[in-house]
């Protein structure tokens, strides 16, 4: 895998989402999937309120599995905004996806 990011816009009116992160395809089953939050200071940090699912195995022997995050804005401090990435870790790479959030009021 290489080191592609993935960008999608998310506008939020309501302060709490479940977002699902995906990854498939992989071979060997080691992987890790965390989550980072960059806020509008522009500095990143990882958020560790997350839940995996077990993982599933596809007929051609490669691996997928998904990740799930609450996010509360009101608890986050993030302005009008920021952006959430998705980070899956595996031997044959490192990939990102990212959406960038939209606060547009309560």
């Amino acid at each position: 895998a290489d080191g592609a990011t993935n960008t999608h816009t998310l506008q939020m009116k309501c302060q709490s989402l479940s977002v699902q992160c995906e990854a498939s395809g992989f071979a060997p089953l080691t992987l890790e999937m965390s989550w980072e939050v960059k806020g509008s200071d522009g500095k990143s940090r990882p958020l560790d309120s997350s839940s995996m699912t077990g993982h599933k195995q596809a007929w051609d022997g490669t691996y997928s599995q998904s990740m799930w995050l609450e996010l509360d804005t009101s608890k986050m401090d993030l302005g009008t905004g920021g952006e959430l990435t998705c980070v899956a870790v595996h031997p044959g790479g490192t990939r990102r996806s990212s959406t960038s959030l939209s606060i547009i009021g309560n």
